[in-house]
């Protein structure tokens, strides 16, 4: 088993790093150098490909075998940094990538070449979270400070399929349950809510948090939810 760490440069002119952990034994097993700080990290499912998002100059995604922590490719893509927000998303099999490219625009990228196939305009002001569907097909896009709003992408074609609205503060990140019909959604107003991607409705909200809810992760029971806070 693998986690990361993201070591980011406080210091002009230093290198982060990415660092693989062996978690039976706790030890760094692999260290990636970048050239600033990582803005995004995504394993392949088959957990055999890392890819790094690093907001260097140029700004890149590049992917990493992590067997030997060999570098596979890497492209450039102009990222946009908003805040403390990193969005940054991939698919499963590491196909596809989005990432905020513009204060108010996305990109989805093509991992085997390196060309961006389409860019929209998500919001307003501040796209702040990004989360494919299982198959690939959907993307949804979360917007930052000014719009509750999450919006539903065909990754194919680049066209909004709909929107998903009852959040009451800006949406902090996002990820679809396994099974891809369900999108889970972490907000500034406090809340998670779990929506039916089809019917575009909420279907149960989580309660508990006192302030913005910033990050979510699915155990891998499939059943249990983690959901960090401002706090």
């Amino acid at each position: 088993l693998l986690a990361i760490v993201i070591l980011e440069n406080v210091i002009a002119g230093s290198t982060s790093r990415v660092l693989l952990w062996n978690l039976n034994t706790r030890q760094i097993v692999r260290e990636i150098k970048l050239g600033a700080f990582c803005y995004g990290l995504s394993f392949s499912a088959d957990g055999r490909t890392l890819a790094v998002a690093d907001f260097g100059r140029p700004s890149e995604i590049s992917l990493w075998r992590v067997a030997d922590g060999s570098k596979v490719a890497g492209w450039q893509v102009g990222f946009a940094r908003i805040s403390y927000l990193s969005v940054f998303a991939t698919t499963p099999d590491l196909s596809l990538a989005a990432a905020a490219t513009g204060t108010d625009r996305f990109s989805v990228v093509d991992l085997k070449t390196g060309r961006v196939l389409w860019s929209a305009i998500a919001t307003d002001q501040g796209v702040s979270a990004l989360a494919f569907s299982p198959d690939g097909k959907i993307l949804a896009s979360g917007a930052a400070f000014a719009d509750s709003t999450i919006r539903l992408w065909d990754v194919a074609s680049g066209r909004e399929l709909g929107r998903l609205e009852g959040h009451h503060g800006w949406v902090g990140e996002l990820l679809f349950l396994p099974d891809g019909t369900r999108l889970v959604s972490a907000s500034a107003d406090q809340t998670l809510r779990v929506w039916d991607v089809s019917t575009r409705t909420s279907v149960r909200t989580f309660r508990g948090h006192k302030t913005e809810v910033w990050r979510i992760a699915l155990l891998p029971d499939q059943k249990t939810l983690v959901s960090g806070c401002k706090d």
